[in-house]
């Protein structure tokens, strides 16, 4: 489905979860360098931070790209 709206959507609460996504991957990577922990599932948790972080990261961009497009919208409007 393609909104091409940011209305509803809230970049604060969409860069305070992405912080969560950067301390979780700065704690694995503590646990891995500095710790020396690793496995099949501490390496499948690395992957899911990241992964998230990747959405939220393009998630914020489509936010600024929606804006944009709801600002040509309104003018175009008037």
């Amino acid at each position: 489905m393609k909104s091409r709206t940011a209305k509803g959507k809230s970049l604060q609460f969409e860069f305070f979860i992405w912080l969560g996504y950067i301390a979780g991957i700065v704690m694995k990577c503590i646990q891995c360098f500095i710790i020396g922990k690793s496995g099949p599932i501490f390496y499948l948790g690395w992957v899911f931070y990241v992964l998230n972080f990747v959405e939220i990261t393009i998630d914020m961009i489509l936010y600024f790209r929606n804006v944009k497009l709801d600002k040509e919208r309104d003018a175009a409007a008037k």
